[in-house]
């Protein structure tokens, strides 16, 4: 009886698999490799207004975990898509839309405004303090909500050079104690902080 396999494929076949399932898997790595250090490059250069905004973000509306490490790696990642959004408008900076009153669509995107334009403001309303952590009454929400008068009028200032149609007023509550800031004018501008 001959024991010579006439016919090598099957050896040789699970061997070109083998090779191949191995080139795949490295290749894989390098190229999450790869894009991990790219995705670490990008946050490294996001401007440092995104990340305190996003870690006071992450804080105001998280929701409680399973255990501490599970809760602090979600932050962590939670922290970390806030910043590559963020990080996003000032590169590609944002655009300006207004509601279509023909019904045809949903907006009509009517200007574009440059990134560093946008971070400019954006630092400049962070840095007054026009950003809290507000309770809506189903969750908390970190967002624009000046708590003054005179943080809502400047914030006009913050935005003045855009020259659309947004603005900032302050409207007092009945009893003279308060009030709250509101967006006036028919432009909206598309990020996550106006």
């Amino acid at each position: 009886m001959n024991n010579c396999n006439p016919n090598p494929r099957p050896s040789t076949s699970r061997s070109a698999m083998l090779i191949l399932f191995v080139l795949l898997s490295h290749l894989s790595l390098s190229c999450d490799s790869g894009l991990d250090a790219s995705y670490d490059a990008f946050r490294d250069q996001v401007p440092a207004v995104c990340k305190d905004f996003c870690e006071e973000k992450v804080a105001c509306e998280r929701a409680v975990g399973d255990g501490d490490s599970l809760d602090d790696d979600a932050f962590t990642s939670q922290v970390h898509f806030c910043e590559i959004e963020c990080g996003a408008y000032a590169s590609e900076g944002a655009y300006v839309w207004r509601d279509d009153a023909s019904g045809y669509s949903d907006r009509i995107y009517t200007d574009h405004l440059d990134g560093a334009m946008v971070m400019d403001a954006f630092d400049c309303l962070y840095e007054m303090g026009a950003y809290r952590c507000v309770d809506n009454g189903t969750e908390y929400i970190h967002q624009f909500n000046p708590a003054a008068r005179n943080v809502c009028d400047a914030s006009n200032d913050c935005i003045d050079g855009f020259a659309v149609d947004h603005a900032y007023y302050w409207s007092a509550s009945t009893d003279g104690l308060g009030g709250a800031c509101y967006k006036s004018g028919s432009d909206f501008i598309d990020a996550i902080f106006f």
